[in-house]
Protein backbone atom coordinates (compact mmCIF):
# COMPACT_ATOMS: atom_id res chain seq x y z
CA UNK A 1 0.00 0.00 0.00
CA UNK A 2 3.15 2.09 0.36
CA UNK A 3 3.32 2.04 -3.56
CA UNK A 4 -0.05 3.56 -3.65
CA UNK A 5 -0.08 6.38 -0.76
CA UNK A 6 -2.84 8.88 -2.42
CA UNK A 7 -5.30 5.97 -2.82
CA UNK A 8 -5.16 3.86 -0.10
CA UNK A 9 -5.38 7.21 2.36
CA UNK A 10 -8.53 8.43 0.23
CA UNK A 11 -9.94 4.65 1.52
CA UNK A 12 -8.38 4.62 4.70
CA UNK A 13 -10.42 8.17 5.43
CA UNK A 14 -13.78 6.50 3.71
CA UNK A 15 -13.27 2.80 5.51
CA UNK A 16 -13.05 4.57 8.80
CA UNK A 17 -15.71 7.11 8.53
CA UNK A 18 -17.94 4.11 7.55
CA UNK A 19 -17.29 2.24 9.89
CA UNK A 20 -20.00 0.31 11.87
CA UNK A 21 -18.28 -0.02 15.46
CA UNK A 22 -16.65 2.93 15.13
CA UNK A 23 -19.85 5.08 14.83
CA UNK A 24 -21.60 2.83 17.94
CA UNK A 25 -18.56 3.56 19.84
CA UNK A 26 -18.86 7.20 19.05
CA UNK A 27 -22.32 7.75 21.20
CA UNK A 28 -21.33 5.28 23.74
CA UNK A 29 -21.36 6.83 27.74
CA UNK A 30 -19.04 4.40 28.51
CA UNK A 31 -16.75 3.95 25.53
CA UNK A 32 -16.39 8.27 25.87
CA UNK A 33 -15.53 7.68 29.47
CA UNK A 34 -12.76 6.17 28.84
CA UNK A 35 -11.24 8.30 26.24
CA UNK A 36 -11.40 11.04 29.10
CA UNK A 37 -9.82 8.31 31.58
CA UNK A 38 -7.08 7.52 29.04
CA UNK A 39 -6.38 11.07 28.40
CA UNK A 40 -6.46 11.79 32.09
CA UNK A 41 -3.66 9.06 32.53
CA UNK A 42 -1.35 9.73 29.68
CA UNK A 43 -1.87 13.32 28.55
CA UNK A 44 -1.64 12.36 24.86
CA UNK A 45 -2.43 15.21 22.79
CA UNK A 46 -4.42 13.38 20.36
CA UNK A 47 -7.00 12.28 22.80
CA UNK A 48 -7.44 15.84 23.83
CA UNK A 49 -11.74 16.05 24.72
CA UNK A 50 -11.63 18.54 22.02
CA UNK A 51 -11.15 16.86 19.17
CA UNK A 52 -13.14 14.78 16.86
CA UNK A 53 -14.29 11.80 18.60
CA UNK A 54 -13.76 9.04 15.46
CA UNK A 55 -10.14 10.78 15.67
CA UNK A 56 -9.64 9.98 18.98
CA UNK A 57 -10.67 6.45 19.07
CA UNK A 58 -8.29 5.97 15.96
CA UNK A 59 -5.84 7.19 18.39
CA UNK A 60 -6.41 4.91 21.12
CA UNK A 61 -4.73 2.20 19.30
CA UNK A 62 -1.19 3.09 20.42
CA UNK A 63 -2.18 3.26 23.52
CA UNK A 64 -3.18 -0.32 23.72
CA UNK A 65 -0.07 -1.15 21.92
CA UNK A 66 2.00 0.19 24.80
CA UNK A 67 -0.69 -1.93 27.18
CA UNK A 68 0.61 -5.24 25.45
CA UNK A 69 4.08 -4.82 25.30
CA UNK A 70 3.84 -3.81 28.87
CA UNK A 71 1.71 -6.81 29.78
CA UNK A 72 4.18 -8.87 28.18
CA UNK A 73 7.60 -7.43 29.87
CA UNK A 74 5.64 -6.92 32.95
CA UNK A 75 6.03 -2.88 32.68
CA UNK A 76 4.32 -0.78 34.31
CA UNK A 77 1.85 1.17 31.87
CA UNK A 78 -0.26 4.20 32.83
CA UNK A 79 0.50 3.69 36.33
CA UNK A 80 -0.83 6.42 38.56
CA UNK A 81 0.11 6.88 42.18
CA UNK A 82 -2.10 5.78 45.03
CA UNK A 83 -4.40 4.02 42.52
CA UNK A 84 -7.86 2.98 44.17
CA UNK A 85 -8.80 -0.60 45.26
CA UNK A 86 -9.87 -2.78 42.05
CA UNK A 87 -7.99 -1.09 39.60
CA UNK A 88 -4.85 -2.27 37.90
CA UNK A 89 -1.72 -1.06 39.23
CA UNK A 90 0.21 -2.33 36.33
CA UNK A 91 -1.76 0.33 33.82
CA UNK A 92 -3.65 2.28 36.34
CA UNK A 93 -7.05 0.72 34.54
CA UNK A 94 -9.48 -1.75 35.61
CA UNK A 95 -10.50 -5.11 33.89
CA UNK A 96 -13.57 -3.59 31.78
CA UNK A 97 -11.54 -0.30 30.66
CA UNK A 98 -8.68 -2.49 30.06
CA UNK A 99 -11.20 -4.67 27.89
CA UNK A 100 -12.57 -1.76 25.84
CA UNK A 101 -9.68 -0.38 24.87
CA UNK A 102 -8.82 -3.34 23.38
CA UNK A 103 -11.91 -3.49 21.33
CA UNK A 104 -12.08 -0.04 20.32
CA UNK A 105 -7.87 -0.95 18.92
CA UNK A 106 -9.81 -4.19 17.02
CA UNK A 107 -11.83 -2.45 15.11
CA UNK A 108 -8.99 0.31 14.25
CA UNK A 109 -6.93 -2.11 12.87
CA UNK A 110 -9.41 -3.90 11.10
CA UNK A 111 -10.58 -0.87 9.35
CA UNK A 112 -6.77 -0.59 7.77
CA UNK A 113 -7.45 -3.15 5.00
CA UNK A 114 -11.24 -4.70 5.89
CA UNK A 115 -14.78 -3.44 4.44
CA UNK A 116 -15.71 -1.73 8.02
CA UNK A 117 -19.32 -0.67 6.86
CA UNK A 118 -20.48 -4.25 7.96
CA UNK A 119 -19.21 -6.89 10.30
CA UNK A 120 -18.88 -10.62 10.35
CA UNK A 121 -22.59 -11.87 11.55
CA UNK A 122 -24.46 -8.99 10.32
CA UNK A 123 -28.02 -8.47 9.15
CA UNK A 124 -26.63 -6.89 5.96
CA UNK A 125 -24.09 -9.76 5.83
CA UNK A 126 -20.37 -9.92 6.74
CA UNK A 127 -17.69 -7.54 5.15
CA UNK A 128 -17.27 -7.56 1.41
CA UNK A 129 -13.92 -8.86 -0.26
CA UNK A 130 -14.98 -6.21 -3.41
CA UNK A 131 -14.74 -3.35 -1.22
CA UNK A 132 -11.67 -3.97 1.27
CA UNK A 133 -8.40 -3.43 0.18
CA UNK A 134 -6.04 -5.93 1.24
CA UNK A 135 -5.88 -7.72 -2.44
CA UNK A 136 -4.48 -4.53 -3.41
CA UNK A 137 -2.16 -3.89 -0.03
CA UNK A 138 -0.60 -7.40 0.11
CA UNK A 139 -0.67 -8.22 -3.81
CA UNK A 140 3.39 -8.27 -3.16
CA UNK A 141 3.36 -10.38 0.06
CA UNK A 142 1.03 -12.97 -0.63
CA UNK A 143 2.39 -13.83 -4.36
CA UNK A 144 6.33 -13.48 -2.26
CA UNK A 145 4.85 -15.98 0.32
CA UNK A 146 3.48 -18.40 -2.86
CA UNK A 147 6.66 -18.34 -4.06
CA UNK A 148 8.63 -19.54 -0.68
CA UNK A 149 5.96 -22.40 -0.80
CA UNK A 150 6.56 -23.33 -4.23
CA UNK A 151 11.04 -22.28 -3.86
CA UNK A 152 10.82 -19.90 -6.52
CA UNK A 153 10.82 -17.16 -3.63
CA UNK A 154 14.34 -19.37 -2.17
CA UNK A 155 15.77 -19.17 -5.36
CA UNK A 156 15.28 -15.41 -5.56
CA UNK A 157 17.03 -14.78 -2.50
CA UNK A 158 19.81 -17.04 -2.97
CA UNK A 159 20.05 -14.94 -6.26
CA UNK A 160 19.64 -11.74 -4.37
CA UNK A 161 22.48 -12.94 -1.91
CA UNK A 162 25.53 -13.91 -4.54
CA UNK A 163 24.80 -10.13 -5.59
CA UNK A 164 25.41 -8.93 -2.47
CA UNK A 165 28.12 -11.04 -2.23
CA UNK A 166 26.98 -13.16 0.48
CA UNK A 167 26.98 -16.82 0.26
CA UNK A 168 24.01 -18.26 -0.98
CA UNK A 169 22.89 -22.12 -0.81
CA UNK A 170 21.27 -24.37 -3.74
CA UNK A 171 19.06 -26.34 -1.19
CA UNK A 172 15.53 -24.83 -0.98
CA UNK A 173 15.49 -24.40 3.46
CA UNK A 174 13.05 -25.89 5.45
CA UNK A 175 12.11 -23.03 7.67
CA UNK A 176 11.62 -19.63 6.21
CA UNK A 177 10.41 -16.76 8.60
CA UNK A 178 9.17 -13.16 7.70
CA UNK A 179 8.81 -10.59 10.56
CA UNK A 180 6.76 -7.53 10.33
CA UNK A 181 4.46 -4.95 11.91
CA UNK A 182 0.69 -6.09 12.98
CA UNK A 183 -0.54 -3.35 9.97
CA UNK A 184 1.54 -5.67 7.75
CA UNK A 185 0.05 -8.80 9.28
CA UNK A 186 -3.10 -7.04 9.14
CA UNK A 187 -2.69 -6.62 5.31
CA UNK A 188 -1.83 -9.86 4.63
CA UNK A 189 -4.79 -11.31 5.98
CA UNK A 190 -7.22 -8.93 4.01
CA UNK A 191 -5.32 -9.91 0.78
CA UNK A 192 -6.47 -13.75 1.99
CA UNK A 193 -10.13 -12.84 2.62
CA UNK A 194 -10.02 -13.53 6.38
CA UNK A 195 -10.83 -11.63 9.41
CA UNK A 196 -8.52 -12.05 12.72
CA UNK A 197 -10.78 -12.25 15.95
CA UNK A 198 -7.55 -10.62 17.58
CA UNK A 199 -3.33 -9.29 16.63
CA UNK A 200 -1.52 -9.29 19.76
CA UNK A 201 1.91 -8.81 20.49
CA UNK A 202 4.16 -11.40 18.32
CA UNK A 203 0.91 -12.78 16.69
CA UNK A 204 1.35 -14.63 13.58
CA UNK A 205 0.81 -16.69 10.57
CA UNK A 206 2.48 -20.50 9.80
CA UNK A 207 1.73 -21.93 6.16
CA UNK A 208 3.42 -25.60 6.66
CA UNK A 209 3.85 -27.23 3.24
CA UNK A 210 2.95 -30.82 3.05
CA UNK A 211 4.68 -33.29 0.49
CA UNK A 212 1.27 -35.76 -0.55
CA UNK A 213 3.87 -37.59 -2.88
CA UNK A 214 3.98 -37.86 -7.14
CA UNK A 215 4.38 -33.60 -7.17
CA UNK A 216 0.77 -33.06 -5.21
CA UNK A 217 1.60 -30.61 -2.00
CA UNK A 218 -0.92 -29.21 0.56
CA UNK A 219 -1.11 -26.16 2.90
CA UNK A 220 -1.64 -26.07 6.21
CA UNK A 221 -2.24 -22.45 7.41
CA UNK A 222 -1.85 -21.64 11.49
CA UNK A 223 -2.75 -18.33 12.94
CA UNK A 224 -1.74 -17.16 16.31
CA UNK A 225 -3.34 -14.23 17.99
CA UNK A 226 -1.55 -13.94 21.28
CA UNK A 227 1.21 -16.35 21.86
CA UNK A 228 2.49 -14.72 25.14
CA UNK A 229 -1.04 -14.91 26.90
CA UNK A 230 -1.13 -18.81 26.11
CA UNK A 231 -2.79 -18.26 22.57
CA UNK A 232 -2.27 -21.55 20.27
CA UNK A 233 -2.51 -22.57 16.64
CA UNK A 234 -5.04 -24.77 17.25
CA UNK A 235 -6.35 -26.62 13.80
CA UNK A 236 -4.91 -25.60 10.23
CA UNK A 237 -8.30 -24.11 8.78
CA UNK A 238 -8.79 -24.47 5.11
CA UNK A 239 -8.65 -20.51 2.89
CA UNK A 240 -10.92 -19.13 1.23
CA UNK A 241 -9.05 -18.14 -1.86
CA UNK A 242 -11.34 -16.58 -3.50
CA UNK A 243 -14.33 -18.67 -2.72
CA UNK A 244 -16.30 -16.36 -0.91
CA UNK A 245 -17.76 -12.55 -1.74
CA UNK A 246 -17.12 -11.92 1.89
CA UNK A 247 -14.61 -11.77 4.55
CA UNK A 248 -14.91 -15.04 6.73
CA UNK A 249 -13.62 -14.79 10.47
CA UNK A 250 -10.58 -16.91 10.87
CA UNK A 251 -12.34 -18.84 13.50
CA UNK A 252 -15.18 -19.99 11.45
CA UNK A 253 -13.20 -21.53 8.35
CA UNK A 254 -13.77 -25.03 7.75
CA UNK A 255 -10.36 -27.39 9.25
CA UNK A 256 -8.39 -28.65 6.59
CA UNK A 257 -5.96 -27.18 3.95
CA UNK A 258 -5.48 -26.03 0.60
CA UNK A 259 -3.03 -26.94 -2.26
CA UNK A 260 -0.16 -25.62 -3.31
CA UNK A 261 -1.69 -24.95 -6.99
CA UNK A 262 -4.92 -23.74 -5.47
CA UNK A 263 -2.74 -21.22 -3.24
CA UNK A 264 -0.37 -20.17 -5.75
CA UNK A 265 -3.27 -19.63 -8.45
CA UNK A 266 -5.18 -17.51 -5.91
CA UNK A 267 -2.23 -15.29 -5.42
CA UNK A 268 -1.52 -14.45 -9.22
CA UNK A 269 -4.66 -13.27 -9.56
CA UNK A 270 -5.10 -11.53 -6.52
CA UNK A 271 -2.53 -9.70 -7.08
CA UNK A 272 -4.36 -7.50 -9.96
CA UNK A 273 -7.41 -6.65 -7.92
CA UNK A 274 -10.88 -5.55 -8.98
CA UNK A 275 -11.50 -2.33 -9.34
CA UNK A 276 -13.80 -0.83 -6.48
CA UNK A 277 -16.50 1.51 -7.00
CA UNK A 278 -15.57 4.91 -5.64
CA UNK A 279 -11.67 4.44 -5.38
CA UNK A 280 -8.95 6.43 -6.87
CA UNK A 281 -7.29 4.62 -9.98
CA UNK A 282 -4.47 2.78 -8.85
CA UNK A 283 -0.84 4.39 -9.50
CA UNK A 284 -2.79 8.00 -9.86
CA UNK A 285 -1.93 10.53 -7.57
CA UNK A 286 -5.32 12.36 -6.18
CA UNK A 287 -3.70 15.70 -7.44
CA UNK A 288 -3.90 14.75 -11.03
CA UNK A 289 -7.47 13.53 -11.00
Amino acid sequence: WQEVKDEYAAWLDQNQAQSVRLREFAVDPEILALLDRLYSLTHHAKLAPHRPTLHRLLHVRRLDTLALIGEVHSIATFATPGAAEGVDAARGLCERERSLLARISREAKRCWFQDASSISGGKAGGPKVARSFGRHAAHYLGSFVAALLSGAGCAEQSVHAERQGAPSSPQVPRLVALSCHDRTLAALASFLDVDLEKIGFASHFVFELHDQGSGQFQICAFYNGDPFQGGHWGSPRRLPLGGSDEVKMWDALPEGSVSLDDFAAFCRQAASPPDIPGRLPVGVPRSRL
